[in-house]
């Protein structure tokens, strides 16, 4: 195992340096020149004084070299861990993605363990009473939640909770005074604000998951070993929770695996509407803003995120299903 992993980490390497180029070209191919968006002159300045600081910024980036020695520049600095310099924000991209990520990671990771430790046993139960009023209502309620968008489930939660019912915040991560509780009250504080994107996050998340542990379920118990064990006798517990579950697991792997880089890029409405200062929210406003090294940086992340995402994806395999094989 431990072999395959390094292998395969060797493996992304290239690909994440063909990424690297792609995202950054396309960037760099934009017909506007970089400095007139990131350095903006009001009318009262001198033209001079704002040429000059324009020229700074090229410097500082090397864009009047040509674009092999540009990129050779930006990823030089990435692997150092200089990701540059967020002319909006003002200080270094590293501490800006880094504070952002945290922000994302408390949410996200609250929605996928909520929702595969829910879905994955609300599947099974569905799978194995088919047609039952269980697996109806589910398959109701997944049906709702993948035809409903989050943007227009997220409005209509923030209008009942937050605005009608005032039980929950109408936006942000915390409150303005913070400062004045303790830990308890503080994180009681943070639930209180996480709940609504959460909730929105875990519905859509849910549903598609049940409808997918179902269905590899179902397909799971119609074969012939598992009709054998039956016939030896085993209990229905261990028919399903010992045989037929750890091979449906298989496909249910791959939608955990690639769950992860899907809420972060899905969540980006969700922060957008809740005002939840993710990352998801600070890559739309450095795109409008035209922050390209904030742009970059978030762009690698998720690159890196959805290549190590297949990483765990492959390992799960070999874990799930010994005739899987570690070449």
């Amino acid at each position: 195992m431990l072999k395959y992993t390094i292998k395969r980490l060797i493996h992304l390497i290239p690909v994440i340096i063909i990424i690297s180029i792609v995202i950054f070209g396309m960037l760099r191919a934009m017909p506007v020149s970089p400095e007139r968006f990131m350095v903006q002159c009001p009318p009262e300045m001198d033209p001079a004084r704002c040429e000059r600081e324009r020229q700074a910024f090229r410097d500082r980036y090397r864009l009047d070299e040509p674009l092999p020695v540009q990129y050779v520049f930006w990823f030089g600095n990435l692997l150092q861990g200089d990701l540059g310099d967020s002319e909006h924000y003002n200080q270094p991209v590293s501490s800006l993605v880094g504070y952002y990520i945290m922000n994302s990671l408390y949410l996200n990771v609250v929605v996928i363990v909520i929702s595969f430790l829910l879905a994955v046993p609300v599947g099974i139960i569905s799978a194995v009473k088919q047609y039952s009023l269980f697996d109806n209502f589910w398959q109701g309620f997944s049906l709702l939640g993948i035809s409903m968008p989050n943007f227009f489930f997220g409005i209509i939660l923030l209008y009942l909770f937050s605005m009608r019912l005032g039980w929950t915040p109408l936006s942000g991560m915390t409150s303005d005074y913070l400062g004045d509780m303790g830990r308890i009250e503080a994180f009681l504080d943070l639930m209180r604000h996480m709940a609504l994107p959460a909730t929105v996050l875990i519905i859509s998340s849910l549903a598609g998951t049940v409808r997918y542990v179902r269905s590899s379920m179902l397909e799971v118990i119609r074969q012939d070993y598992i009709r054998t064990a039956r016939s030896k006798g085993l209990s229905e517990k261990v028919v399903i929770y010992v045989h037929a579950f750890r091979n449906a697991m298989i496909p249910v792997i791959t939608l955990l695996a690639f769950s992860i880089p899907t809420l972060f890029s899905g969540a980006v409405i969700i922060e957008q509407i809740f005002q939840w200062p993710g990352i998801g929210r600070i890559l739309i406003q450095s795109l409008q803003r035209r922050d390209f090294s904030v742009v970059l940086a978030m762009n690698m992340f998720y690159a890196v995120l959805a290549l190590l995402a297949n990483l765990i994806m492959d390992l799960g395999y070999a874990i799930v299903d010994p005739r899987v094989k570690l070449n």
